[in-house]
């Protein structure tokens, strides 16, 4: 069977957004409860998920954080490694990202349960 050469994003729909500089009356950071609490970046971005190697695993490791989650979308431009992402119901920190020609790769570690309306 020939491989196809076009990539495939058949696994489900990622929403990107940024965090926004709400404060606490402490002047901390608030942590977003709802995806109102943020700022939209992308909507509906239909990825890929990939299997986590052993190199995923050790960069999380070394870079101090669990690998929760890896995608594939479309290469996109505008999103760092401080942003966050949204699948269903469950919020992403977004911990690392690398690109090559037609895709960009998420690193995702699960933060916790939101509103998504």
């Amino acid at each position: 069977m020939k491989k196809s050469k076009f990539d495939r994003y058949n696994d489900g729909v990622v929403s990107l957004y940024r965090m926004t500089e709400t404060k606490t009356d402490f002047n901390a950071r608030k942590n977003p409860k709802s995806v109102d609490d943020m700022e939209l970046i992308y909507r509906n971005l239909h990825f890929g998920r990939l299997s986590k190697r052993n190199q995923d695993m050790e960069l999380a490791e070394q870079s101090g954080f669990k690998l929760t989650m890896k995608i594939k979308v479309p290469r996109i431009s505008g999103v760092t490694a401080k942003d966050m992402a949204v699948i269903g119901t469950m919020l992403y920190s977004i911990k690392y990202m690398d690109e090559d020609d037609n895709n960009s790769y998420l690193y995702l570690e699960g933060v916790r349960e939101i509103d998504a309306e």
